[in-house]
């Protein structure tokens, strides 16, 4: 029977990665990543445009294509060699998933199906080690439907559909927060944390606090040394500043105007300055896309987690699960005050983490309080 289960479950996950491949969400920041992607082999920017608009022609639908090379800047970028490769910089920044995309496309795919192929196999790492993380606490039952569950959320299946980096970013940290957790593998951790960067730079935020919660509050095999936290937060430091170097990073200025004020078809020639009423007014429309995703529901689940790390823990300073919880709290309010959206795709590293900590933390508990049913009991380790 739990053969059974678990065949479902994978042939499940890889069905619904096949599907994020053939039927992924096409959005412009496409272009970006098959442009950064070329760039690695080539500066030649007419050569960089031409490819990349007749790959993404050759295989997007027709009304999509439209769609992507409509809007005034849209069709600038479409038009003009120069101003295209002038965004390049925006997505040379994700350098692990740029390497990744051409690595691919080296092999023989087209680039548009290997921008995507990268976030559909990160999408199957996380479900893969969701359901070996949770069958080290639960039934292979109980962690066969979890897993499920949470494999087809909307949330998760969107980000294994989306061009971009944040499901590659959300499998590296998860597998970093599983070496931590569940195998205190510090150095492991530590690698990962650091790779994590070269996915999403802004990862440096969570890194920094989970890493100083560890130096300073983490107990036994949870605990980083003095020269180990020296060593992580230099090589997180360094990584971040190399990143933007080589990327021709253009600041956090610009990269603020072009997301919350106006795309800018030429960034390499304007000095940005963000002035007061630019901040507030983007902070203020960022609220509003809290209402249009699952940030609320997860965070509802994250206070009834919290809750149940405190009920289950005799000592605070021995439960690294509540105080995780709360680093992801101030990572998540300080990643908003830098850079006001809370997107799905920008925190389901986040969501993934809740969700995983509180099914844990509820088997925990029904073990405790030695339930009476049957159904119940099966939970129990």
């Amino acid at each position: 029977m739990e053969t059974a289960t678990r065949v479902f479950y994978f042939l499940l996950v890889m069905s619904m990665a096949l599907g994020a491949t053939l039927r992924p969400t096409y959005n412009w920041d496409l272009f970006g990543y098959m442009g950064a992607a070329l760039k690695l082999n080539n500066d030649d920017a007419a050569q960089i445009h031409a490819q990349v608009y007749m790959q993404a022609k050759s295989v997007i639908p027709n009304d999509k294509y439209r769609e992507l090379t409509s809007s005034p800047y849209r069709a600038d970028m479409q038009l003009d060699a120069n101003h295209f490769a002038q965004q390049l910089p925006f997505y040379n920044v994700r350098p692990l998933f740029v390497v990744l995309v051409a690595a691919i496309h080296k092999a023989g795919l087209n680039l548009v199906y290997a921008v995507y192929v990268v976030p559909a196999l990160s999408y199957l790492a996380i479900t893969v080690l969701l359901f070996i993380w949770l069958n080290r606490h639960v039934h292979t039952a109980y962690a066969t439907l979890f897993s499920a569950l949470l494999a087809i959320s909307p949330p998760l299946l969107a980000v294994s559909r989306s061009g971009t980096p944040d499901a590659l970013s959300a499998a590296i940290l998860f597998g970093a927060l599983y070496m931590l957790l569940e195998k205190r593998r510090l150095l492991y951790f530590g690698a990962l944390l650091v790779l994590s960067l070269f996915a999403r730079s802004d990862n440096i935020i969570f890194a920094f606090l989970l890493s100083t919660y560890l130096v300073i509050f983490g107990r036994g095999r949870w605990a980083l040394s003095l020269p180990q936290f020296t060593a992580l937060a230099v090589a997180c430091g360094v990584s971040y500043f190399a990143i933007d170097l080589f990327a021709g990073y253009y600041g956090w200025a610009t990269v603020f105007y072009h997301t919350f004020v106006a795309f800018m078809s030429t960034p390499a020639q304007q000095s940005i300055h963000i002035t007061l009423r630019d901040y507030l007014g983007a902070f203020k429309e960022g609220l509003h896309t809290i209402l249009d995703n699952y940030f609320i529901f997860f965070a509802f689940l994250g206070v009834i987690t919290y809750s149940l790390t405190k009920t289950n823990s005799k000592d605070s300073l021995n439960a690294p699960y509540s105080h995780i919880l709360v680093v992801i709290a101030a990572t998540i309010g300080l990643r908003y005050v830098l850079f006001p959206l809370l997107l799905d795709r920008f925190v389901i590293f986040f969501y993934l983490a809740v969700a995983t900590i509180l099914i844990i933390k509820s088997a925990e508990y029904a073990q405790m309080h030695k339930p009476a049913t049957s159904a119940v009991n099966a939970m129990r380790v």
